[in-house]
């Protein structure tokens, strides 16, 4: 029956011009479907490309967004140090300014006092004795007595054992006195050089001195230790650069 079909077929397509071209029509519109459908899928598989594309574009314009922001930042960070820095700058050169006006003072200080030890040909430490030579008297102490002794460290109170120290000392009658002579006294230190000489004078020769400063000008902070610990100051200015320092 199915070979019986399959001639009719043959025949009809040989001899039915009509039919011949149905088959035809028939076959051409499968292969058409079938390319439609493969198009059509074709078409899905474009569209699911271009729609990734579009999420990794957007994710690439979330990273650039994020890239820009930080760069933003970034640039305020340059925009701040650069302000710091020149606030620094400005910090600097106002400092440069006021240590070249104190280096101009006191080289013109150390040139009086060149000048006044020339003339008169005595010791530094002498010359701003006789200097505040009144302030001096007010405590019962004259310049001119005023003595510079060496003393043995017995027990390296202030320099090794054994080792000399000069001290300048008045003694007279009942007044003794212990005195530091200073330029600038800049540093607590020098209170506590002053206690230790006094100390070993006392502990090491049974020699109780009132400790004094002279300096013709201290730093704030010398002059209240100083204070604090009973050691007289004579002197002619005080300074505060430490503490304007620390502010700035």
């Amino acid at each position: 029956m199915e070979q019986e079909l399959k001639k009719k077929i043959i025949d009809l397509l040989i001899k039915d011009e009509e039919f011949r071209y149905a088959i035809l029509g028939i076959l051409e519109i499968s292969d058409v479907t079938k390319r439609l459908d493969f198009l059509i899928e074709n078409n899905k598989k474009i569209w699911e490309e271009i729609r990734s594309l579009n999420e990794s574009q957007n994710k690439l314009w979330e990273s650039q967004i994020k890239l820009w922001e930080s760069q933003n930042k970034l640039w305020e960070e340059v925009k701040a140090l650069r302000e710091g820095q020149n606030k620094l700058w400005e910090v600097v050169l106002e400092h440069s300014h006021k240590i070249d006006i104190l280096s101009t003072e006191i080289y013109k200080l150390k040139l009086i006092l060149e000048e006044m030890r020339g003339e008169r040909g005595i010791p530094f430490e002498r010359l701003i004795l006789s200097l505040y030579s009144d302030a001096l008297k007010k405590f019962g102490i004259f310049y001119e007595k005023v003595e510079k002794k060496k003393f043995i460290d017995k027990r390296g109170i202030i320099r090794e054992v054994g080792r000399e120290v000069d001290v300048d000392i008045y003694i007279h009658n009942d007044k003794r006195f212990l005195i530091e002579v200073k330029a600038y006294s800049d540093d607590e230190d020098d209170v506590w050089k002053t206690l230790k000489r006094a100390q070993l004078l006392k502990e090491d020769y049974n020699l109780d001195v009132q400790p004094v400063i002279v300096a013709i000008s201290i730093e704030k902070s010398v002059l209240n230790l100083a204070k604090e610990k009973n050691v007289i100051v004579i002197y002619g200015d005080v300074t505060n650069f430490k503490e304007k320092y620390k502010e700035d």
